[in-house]
């Protein structure tokens, strides 16, 4: 019986492979296996897509994607027609890579998408440095309602080129009203998450003020009441933040998405929080 081997190939094209697998797939193009590449790239945008629902989990299963084509490819022999020319392989790169970075971004537009936290206004929930995820489907048309008690990041009425973070802590036809730090809603006593329990009611902004509340607001003995199609955001670190107490509720067509959870945390002189990595942002 002739055993049929195939063909050898260099070393430098087998590391080639497992180099390119950063991206899975693109290394066993390389190999000419494009059907097991496509398998390889469809799992890891696949598991980008699910992170609103996935969590964490869901980055490390994309990380193991990752790792799982590397090896792969490392060990799997050519084809026994041989490996593809350079030129084809090259073009083919570039449909894995163009087809990829436009799933890739179609993704954070509508699903999940990564930002970091610039400042200390949501502590001791987010810290500066924190790295985290956001569900986009709640800027979506078709997407879920945003909650009440949601932690989002949103485009500023005043400044829309730019990211904030905050909780939004009444939807539209609910009563506001902060005094000494603690939320009411409706009336009823809220969790007020203040940024410390010694916290002096002259070091805290009252909502609403002796002027009564802000234009657009309806006013009750309850409080402010949030307007249709807004949201009011305060910032946990209640007497470090710049919240609709200063600024008014916020239109929910500049919610940009809800933070889901924390994959990185990391702070000059501190180096990494370890033990941040995977929180969950209630």
């Amino acid at each position: 019986m002739t055993t049929i081997s195939s063909p050898p190939v260099s070393r430098w094209r087998r590391l080639l492979a497992v180099l390119l697998s950063i991206t899975p797939g693109c290394g066993h193009v390389l190999w000419g296996r494009w059907r097991r590449g496509l398998v390889w790239l469809g799992a890891l945008l696949l598991a980008q897509a699910s992170l609103p629902l996935t969590g964490f989990a869901g980055l490390l299963l994309g990380l193991g994607v990752i790792l799982g084509a590397a090896v792969d490819v490392a060990r799997l022999p050519p084809p026994e027609a041989g490996v593809p020319r350079l030129g084809r392989v090259l073009l083919t790169l570039v449909g894995f890579w163009m087809g990829s970075g436009i799933v890739a971004s179609t993704s954070r537009r509508w699903l999940a998408e990564p930002f970091t936290m610039p400042s200390a206004s949501m502590q001791p929930t987010l810290l500066p440095g924190d790295q985290f995820y956001t569900d986009k489907r709640v800027a979506s048309p078709w997407g879920r309602p945003l909650e009440r008690g949601e932690v989002i990041v949103f485009q500023h009425p005043a400044q829309r080129e730019q990211r904030y973070v905050m909780r939004a802590v009444a939807l539209a036809g609910e009563a506001v009203e902060v005094r000494c730090g603690r939320l009411s809603i409706d009336g009823q006593a809220v969790d007020s998450r203040p940024s410390s329990e010694e916290s002096s009611c002259l070091d805290s902004m009252d909502f609403p003020t002796g002027d009564g509340c802000p234009e657009g607001m309806e006013t009750r003995e309850t409080g402010c009441v949030v307007p249709e199609g807004h949201v009011f955001l305060l910032g946990d670190n209640r007497d470090n933040s710049w919240d609709s107490r200063f600024w008014g509720p916020l239109p929910v067509e500049n919610v940009v998405g809800a933070v889901r959870f924390i994959h990185f945390s990391w702070t000059p002189g501190e180096g990494v929080r370890w033990a941040r990595l995977g929180t969950t942002v209630r």
